[in-house]
């Protein structure tokens, strides 16, 4: 599992053309597996209601229902990301989000092949699989103190114990914060040192 940090995800976003600039920002942004945003149609995206809906994924060159009822899922929609599909919107015509120049259904082992392979050369990042864009997303809704069950509903795991399975290992800085602000939260900071100085007299 590679994960990259905001300055990279920026280095990521510099290099590429459209719509790969944007389909990379989804990737970041949402977590979608990489049959997901090639199978996403303009009418999955609720712009009103800042989501984005998983209803289908690319698979052997069709475009199939996720087996899945946890895969079909509502993704909340980060402002950088609707304004960017927005514009992306006005410049593409057809279904499809994301196409290819002659406006085609962009085949995944080409992507990966030659977009992805071009991205990570201009960018001049360490070799990481597209999939790691899926693990990123996780960590960072991780580092700003995201739910577990939140965090799985984005992802669509099948179970909670997935999500911990995975990206528990992140989460340790996270619990700690939890257990200062309880600490806040019951004494005060104030409170709080007077108690603990008060214990320490009585031993």
């Amino acid at each position: 599992m590679e994960i990259l940090p905001p300055p990279e995800i920026r280095r990521l976003l510099d290099s590429p053309d459209e719509p790969v600039r944007t389909l990379l920002l989804c990737a970041v942004l949402t977590g979608m597996r990489r049959g997901e945003l090639l199978g996403l149609k303009w009418e999955d995206i609720d712009f009103g209601g800042h989501r984005v809906h998983v209803r289908r994924s690319l698979w052997r060159g069709k475009l199939v229902t996720p087996k899945s009822r946890r895969s079909r899922r509502a993704i909340d929609l980060a402002p950088t990301l609707k304004a960017a599909l927005g514009w992306l919107r006005g410049g593409f015509t057809g279904e499809m989000v994301f196409t290819s120049p002659d406006g085609q259904l962009i085949d995944p082992d080409n992507f990966s092949h030659r977009d992805w392979a071009r991205v990570l050369r201009r960018s001049t990042l360490r070799r990481i699989r597209f999939h790691d864009l899926r693990h990123t997303y996780a960590s960072l809704l991780t580092a700003q103190g995201a739910h577990p069950k939140y965090i799985q509903a984005q992802l669509g795991h099948a179970s909670i114990q997935t999500t911990l399975d995975r990206y528990g290992h992140l989460m340790p800085q996270i619990h700690e914060a939890e257990a200062r602000k309880l600490d806040q939260l019951v004494f005060g900071s104030e409170a709080g040192m007077e108690h603990v100085k008060a214990d320490a007299g009585r031993d």
